[in-house]
């Protein structure tokens, strides 16, 4: 839900019905921002060339970014006071939501259902519980199992009640045995991602049209935690209503900061990266600062927000606009080691070393040579050689991996006759190609004797036997390319 509203415009804009406009591209009327400076330099969407999309006989059409930019006008500017009452809502929304969710006991079903995948070690304690408050794997297995042997209980209360009369007398142990579920995860923290997903969980078992389906998707629920299928609707009812409470505010955070992501995509012009990427990536950023704004800063979101965007944007550029992709962690290492080359080649009147480097910055020799590695300027293979046009680079090249001592021509050969048995065993089938690679050390290692081969294979070494003759006698059959190598 979040992606789709931060997105909402662009999609429009890439499906919307195309309409002619006599207007330049870009409205001269768009408010400046308040929050961030706009920056002198840049793209506009008036600088760019008109849409390759045109109706014969009429004028050019509007182009993509145009769109997104008259969409952006659509959505006022926020306040101050706007911007912290909808932050307020945000946290406060999520925490209520939060707390009705564990209170109701919705999360229950999933937590018993990685109860298994948590004992056996395929999922880590922390997909359940908060990094910052983490349990031990013994005690959490421990309360696991309580829960479980509660919920037994409540399977059998449930399945024991019939009409009214069951239900009320059923009423006060089915809310005993829920009181201790609460009880025993009261001082539990969660991890977000986990209530999220038993939300998500809950949300679709409840979505469905059909009551009699709807019952039957809820049954987990009903179940586990006792309640009966109206009251099971109430609490989805409720926790939906604060999530979409929630949902509501974050798109109206984001649609009114859409024109900060256009002004800091304007500081990117003069990279590589379209222009519609930078604003794609840096709405993801301005998603990751709405959902990590604090509001009791007393800070202005623009203020905050465009560290995230900025952020976003440039790690699309340095993956989209270099050659070789460098790992987030040593990029800045790399700008680093490349800035202080200059300045320290000055100060010793000679080339810096990677000791030099290291010790000047502070950093692992290690660390500083794979930095000057990348500092390193690529250079194509294919382009000529210096002086000439038509000899390619590589062909000057010498292969560091050949030995000196071994004539060109028998390695060639050799070359030749791997690559023609390696298609004269593709004939074969999977057994009689491991067969023939075992007996006769295709594979690197030294020939191996019938038993051998058979003990690896879990053969006897007279079904080996049999194998390799009839591998051999198809061998033959192809074999008229691999008698050149045989003539003296």
């Amino acid at each position: 839900m979040l992606v789709g509203a931060a997105l909402a415009v662009l999609a429009r804009a890439m499906t919307g019905e195309l309409r002619m406009m006599r207007r330049p591209p870009f409205p001269d009327d768009l408010p400046e921002l308040e929050s961030a400076p706009v920056p002198t330099s840049g793209v506009w969407a008036s600088d760019l060339p008109e849409a390759d999309i045109a109706v014969p006989g009429e004028e050019p059409a509007l182009t993509l970014i145009a769109y997104y930019f008259r969409d952006v006008r659509r959505y006022p500017l926020l306040s101050h006071a706007r911007e912290m009452a909808l932050a307020r809502q945000m946290q406060d929304g999520g925490r209520q939501w939060r707390e009705e969710l564990v209170r109701c006991l919705v999360h229950v079903p999933l937590l018993l259902a990685w109860r298994a995948r948590l004992r056996r070690g395929l999922l880590p304690v922390t997909a359940v519980c908060d990094p910052d408050d983490l349990r031990p794997l013994p005690a959490v297995l421990s309360t696991l199992d309580q829960l479980h042997r509660l919920r037994c209980q409540m399977r059998r209360l449930v399945q024991g009640r019939g009409g009214r009369r069951g239900q009320a007398e059923s009423a006060a142990p089915v809310a005993a045995l829920r009181a201790e579920m609460q009880a025993l995860l009261a001082s539990w923290s969660w991890q977000p991602a986990f209530l999220s997903q038993a939300w998500t969980r809950f949300d679709t078992a409840m979505a469905a049209a059909a009551s009699a389906r709807q019952h039957r998707q809820a049954g987990r629920y009903l179940s586990t935690l006792g309640y009966s299928l109206s009251a099971l609707r109430a609490v989805w009812q409720a926790l939906h209503h604060l999530d979409t409470g929630v949902e509501r505010a974050k798109q109206e955070m984001m649609t009114g900061n859409l024109r900060l992501v256009i002004s800091v995509a304007r500081e990117f012009s003069h990279t590589s990266v379209p222009l519609t990427d930078l604003i794609q990536e840096g709405n993801i950023g301005l998603m990751r600062a709405v959902d990590k704004f604090d509001y009791r800063r007393n800070l202005r979101f623009s203020t905050y927000a465009v560290w995230w965007i900025k952020q976003a944007m440039r790690r699309a550029v340095c993956a989209q606009s270099a050659l070789i992709h460098i790992p987030e962690y040593l990029r800045d290492c790399v700008r680093r080691v490349h800035q202080s080359q200059p300045g320290l080649a000055s100060a010793l009147g000679r080339a810096p070393t990677a000791q030099d480097l290291a010790q000047h910055l502070d950093l692992p020799v290690e660390r500083v040579e794979r930095s000057l590695a990348f500092v390193r300027a690529p250079i194509s293979l294919d382009r000529p050689r210096w002086g000439e046009e038509t000899r390619p680079l590589r062909d000057v090249l010498a292969d560091v991996q050949a030995n000196p001592s071994q004539d060109v021509q028998d390695v060639l050969m050799q070359q030749a006759l791997s690559a023609h048995l390696q298609r004269a065993l593709h004939d074969l089938t999977p057994r009689e190609a491991d067969v023939m690679r075992r007996r006769f050390g295709l594979h690197g290692e030294p020939a191996e004797h019938l038993r051998q081969v058979g003990k690896a294979l879990h053969l006897s070494h007279e079904r080996v036997r049999q194998i390799e003759a009839e591998a051999l006698a198809k061998l033959r059959q192809h074999s008229a390319p691999l008698h050149v190598f045989l003539e003296p």
